[in-house]
């Protein structure tokens, strides 16, 4: 079960991503960062379980995947840690500027800067070419 949730993470991350640069275009920049949040954690999920050996998976899936920390970029950046994944320098700096990510987004109304929205999603994509790139 854990292998296959593999390829529906990195799908998730890409597909966060595009709605998340289409909701930039038409200003809903608020949405857009929320959504960009997504498209970190699910890069990340993906190459955590992709690292975990096989017999491994399934618990570690679990680790990843109940209770509020699951979507906690700094929690999950330890875990992917444990599999001796070093982090760039760069993927690093751009993991920092999203660690103000929070599902709460959800329920927020707010005024955010295109500005503000762009840099986020910048960060989100470097996250998910980094994954893709560390396959």
């Amino acid at each position: 079960m854990a292998g296959k949730k593999i390829p529906d993470y990195r799908r998730a991350a890409g597909q966060r991503l595009a709605a998340a640069q289409t909701l930039v275009r038409y200003g809903h920049h608020l949405d857009s960062k929320y959504l960009g949040g997504y498209v970190a954690e699910c890069a990340l999920k993906a190459l955590i379980l992709h690292r975990t050996p096989v017999s491994q998976r399934a618990k570690v899936f679990e680790e990843i995947s109940e209770g509020r920390k699951c979507h906690n970029l700094e929690y999950l950046t330890s875990v992917l840690r444990k599999t001796k994944c070093v982090l760039p320098v760069e993927v690093t700096q751009q993991l920092r500027r999203m660690l103000q990510w929070t599902t709460d987004w959800r329920y927020e109304v707010k005024w955010v800067s295109f500005e503000d929205a762009t840099a986020f999603l910048e960060a989100a994509e470097e996250m998910q070419a980094w994954v893709e790139r560390s396959w």
